[in-house]
Formats: C-alpha cells, structure tokens, sequence
C-alpha cells in the first residue's frame, strides 16, 4: 500500500473512486504490458468500485480493490463524485467440498506442471473468502475453467479450482447512487489522489513517522558537532581545574617542606649554640690539666737543683724569673684555649 503513496503534504487531499462497468468483463491487471487473462489477477465485480490511486498511463489507472493493488484500464470504469459506503465485496465466502481437499495455486495456468507453485494445500470444508473469478486450466474434465482467487484461512492469497468447490455466498449488485466525475485529476500535477484521512490511524501514524524521520536525522547531525564541542570543551574545563588544583598542592608542598627545612635548621643551629661540646671541652681541660702539671712538675725539678747547686740568696731572683715565664706561659696555654672553644 505503502508503495503508491508520494510523501507530499499538499497531495492526498480529496479521493476519487470509480464504478465498474457492467457491460463488460473488467480485469484486475498485475502490470500494463499486456490486457490478455495471463496478465489478470481476477476480474472485478460489476457495480462495484475501485480506489484510484494515480493517473499511471493514457490507458490505465492504478488503482486498489480490498486492499489490492493493480490495474485498470481507463475505459471499463467509471469515477464518481461520491465516496461509495460499500466500495468493495465484503462476506462472500465458500468452501471445498473435495474429499482430498484442494491445493492453492499461485497461477491459475500451467496447474499440471511440475513446476506449478502450490502455496498450501486446503482441507475438505475449509472456508474462502472470495475476491473474484478467472478463466485458467481446466483442471478436471467436464469441470469447467473458472478459478476463484480468494484468501486462505492462513492469509494466503491464491486461486483454487471452482469445480471442487461449493456454498458460495449470492453476490447482490451495489445500488448506491453516484454522479459521474468528469474532471480526474485535474488539480493534481502528479496525479495522486488518495486521502490520507481515509488511511486507518495505524498507517496515518507510520506515514508520519516515516516523514519525520528525515528531519529529525537532519536536526540531530546539525546539532551533534556543538553537543560534541560542549562536552569537550567541559572536559577541558574540567581537566585545567584539576591541574591547577594539583599545581596548588605542589607549591603548598614544597612551601610547608622549606618551612619545615628552614625550621629544622634554625633549630639545629639554636641547639648547637645552647649545647657545648662536652667532649671536646673535657679532653681540652684534660690536656691542659696534663701541661700545667708537666710544667708544674718541670718546673719544681728545676728549683730542686737550682736550690741544692746555688746558695738561696743568689738564685733567688732567677727562680723568680723563670717561674713568671712559666707561669705567663701556661696562662697564655689557658687563654688560647678559651680562645678556641668558649665556655
């Protein structure tokens, strides 16, 4: 159905049905390369209407009848003003009555050969609803050649033979009343003049979204680079924020570590003010306690000989005089240590 409806907002908006004439055997054609019966699905019932679809040819009109899609030719139908309330056969039905049942085949020629294509195989009594009717092979003798093309219970659609078949439902003629339309087409450059109100709400609700589509696939590709850009540009943000949060941490690091460096320093420094060296000190004391009593000793030897190889009286002032010397020596020993580690 789908397939004869042009995506135009301005089209599809009035619909025209024309009558079948009933002078004549009008066919429902497959294509329009040919009007001979191999070319026909089925002919149409007299009275009746079908859908135009568009203005095809010179010849044809392509058109819908209960849902099928085919062709007309211009001169065996009839288009009217008024959209009729029974444009289509409805509840005609039969049966096959054959023992053995009956196969559905997908032409209503050639049945015989192997290479017939049969779609299903229909048990005895099944029920058929009925399309119309085509002269094809005469399948059983004395039988006739009528076919009926009809839809199987499983939505088949096919033709069984009309000779194993019975209980057909009478078909009346439409007697609507209709005016004749004789301006087709004339305000449609394409000649499409299906309603798109007359479509049922499911295939209205496909159309549409059948035309958005395209637009909301346009809109999206327009507007995906600035979301994508978006998006990256956030990151970024993101990304320098956490730098410089990680830069700041660093710098604040490396502050508090020469704080602390700096501390620690001036801590150690302070500490070796406060605290002398105490074994240096005591082994300084301990070297001048030995030079005092080295020279102490030196010295009281030379008085003991000065005093037992001189008289008293004459040795006096040199003994005084070497002992000042000593005496100003191990002072300036003392002061020279003071002088290098204080106390």
């Amino acid at each position: 159905m789908l397939c004869c409806l042009k995506v135009k907002a301005s089209k599809y908006t009035t619909y025209t049905y024309a009558k079948i004439k009933e002078d004549q055997v009008v066919y429902l054609y497959k294509s329009t390369t040919s009007t001979q019966v191999e070319n026909a699905l089925f002919s149409l019932p007299p009275t009746y209407f079908v859908l135009l679809l568009s203005n095809f040819s010179d010849s044809f009109y392509k058109v819908e009848y209960n849902n099928i899609i085919g062709y007309v030719l211009k001169q065996q139908v009839t288009p009217v003003n008024e959209k009729p309330t029974s444009p289509y056969l409805k509840n005609i039905t039969f049966r096959v009555y054959s023992s053995d049942g009956t196969k559905v085949f997908a032409s209503p020629f050639n049945t015989s050969s192997l290479d017939a294509k049969v779609i299903e195989t229909i048990d005895v009594l099944s029920p058929l609803t009925y399309y119309g009717e085509i002269l094809g092979d005469e399948f059983i003798s004395n039988r006739g050649f009528s076919w009926v093309y009809c839809k199987t219970p499983n939505n088949n659609l096919g033709y069984v033979y009309k000779g194993l078949c019975d209980n057909f439902t009478p078909i009346s003629p439409n007697v609507e009343k209709v005016t004749i339309k004789t301006e087709v087409f004339l305000n449609d450059d394409d000649g499409y003049l299906y309603n798109l109100v007359d479509v049922t709400p499911g295939l209205k609700v496909l159309l549409v979204v059948l035309i958005a589509l395209p637009s909301l696939a346009l809109i999206y590709l327009l507007f995906k680079p600035f979301k994508i850009q978006k998006l990256l540009n956030q990151n970024n943000k993101n990304i320098n924020k956490n730098q410089n949060e990680h830069n700041n941490y660093n710098a604040k690091h490396i502050k508090n570590t020469k704080m602390l460096k700096n501390k620690t320093t001036c801590q150690l420094n302070t500490e070796k003010q406060k605290t002398p060296p105490t074994e240096t000190f005591k082994k300084k004391i301990k070297d001048l306690k030995n030079k005092i009593f080295k020279k102490n000793k030196n010295t009281s030897n030379i008085n003991s000989k000065n005093h037992t190889n001189h008289s008293k009286s004459a040795n006096k002032n040199l003994y005084s005089k070497k002992f000042n010397r000593e005496q100003n020596k191990t002072l300036n020993t003392i002061q020279k240590i003071i002088d290098d580690e204080p106390l």
